[in-house]
């Protein structure tokens, strides 16, 4: 039961480390995309 305890809480951990992994990722997709269409709009004018 103890061992079943343990094995629960590190999938739990996992699963949490993936999701700041994942939205980590996704803000610095969102940022780079930005920064290039901020710099692409500044060569425009």
């Amino acid at each position: 039961m103890r061992s079943f305890f343990l094995i629960n809480e590190n999938e739990k951990v996992v699963g949490e480390v993936t999701v700041v992994v994942f939205l980590y990722t996704l803000a610095t997709y969102i940022v780079i995309l930005f920064l290039q269409y901020k710099s692409l709009k500044i060569r425009d004018y």
